[in-house]
């Protein structure tokens, strides 16, 4: 751990984990098991939920709740985790500090012998440092992990960390057109540049591929990705964004308030400019 703001939050959950026992309950001693041998313990019914890593798999805030207040959850942000399907993850804080670890599929024991499976947290040393009990997804409240058994602290679901451009993706793909009406089919066709000397031709396929010709035969092709701008507010603003073969983004057009888009606008300057042909 790098900072003092880590270490702090790694001090702050260990003594969260120390909690366990105070209910009865214990952390099991074996440290980081793998998730077959928590799915297979024979004093846990894996019928009910067979926990994965899988499972908290993206972008998470984590947020600790200010002390005094009782009669409702309210979060201060504190930093963020990105969390693999692997069990790795990374932490930043501020954008500046950068800690790493792993996640494994441990269980709190209790004295009748029943288990409850977990989510355990690791430093990069190896030592647990925060834990959530591995609630079934669609049973969590608001989505998210409560860590420890008072909760004081939790991991709340976000979409990607905006990527260079200031872009960011949607979680659900498949959702971005019911949360920010946007679609591929509205920019599938052939557009024509406006405005410019020597037009190019913009061709959008229904696979989200597209081509950019060039007057002599040059061309650039690539693929289209509806991602999102936010603002100050909160309110986002989608786009479609033309990446090209090797990642690199060769322009962004914002969403249209237009029924049947008829014109592209580039950036937020609206140059370049394209105008449907088809």
């Amino acid at each position: 751990m790098k900072n003092k703001t880590v270490i702090s939050i790694l001090a702050a959950c260990a003594l969260l984990l120390s909690g366990y026992a105070h209910s009865g309950g214990s952390i099991a001693s074996t440290p980081a098991i793998a998730e077959t041998d928590a799915a297979t313990d024979s004093n846990y019914d894996m019928d009910e939920y067979a926990p994965s890593l899988s499972d908290i798999a993206g972008e998470w805030i984590y947020e600790e709740q200010d002390a005094g207040i009782t009669d409702q959850y309210v979060g201060r942000p504190v930093g963020r985790y990105s969390i693999s399907a692997d069990g790795t993850f990374t932490y930043t804080s501020d954008g500046s500090s950068f800690a790493t670890g792993t996640i494994g599929i441990d269980y709190e024991e209790y004295p009748d012998g029943s288990k409850v499976p977990l989510f355990v947290f690791y430093d990069e040393s190896g030592e647990p440092f925060m834990a959530s009990y591995a609630t079934v997804p669609e049973e969590r409240t608001d989505g998210c992990l409560y860590i420890g058994q008072d909760g004081a602290s939790r991991l709340v679901p976000a979409d990607p960390a905006p990527n260079e451009y200031g872009f960011s993706a949607f979680s659900d793909p498949s959702a971005s057109s019911h949360r920010a009406e946007a679609n591929i089919a509205d920019i599938v066709g052939v557009w024509n540049e406006a405005d410019a000397l020597v037009s190019r031709t913009l061709t959008v396929n229904e696979d989200g591929t597209f081509k950019l010709e060039f007057r002599g035969g040059k061309a650039i092709v690539g693929t289209v990705k509806i991602e999102y701008e936010e603002h100050p507010d909160g309110s986002q603003t989608p786009w479609f964004l033309f990446y090209k073969e090797d990642g690199e983004m060769w322009e962004g057009f914002q969403k249209s308030d237009e029924e049947i888009m008829c014109d592209l606008y580039a950036g937020h300057t609206g140059e370049p400019h394209f105008v449907r042909a088809s």
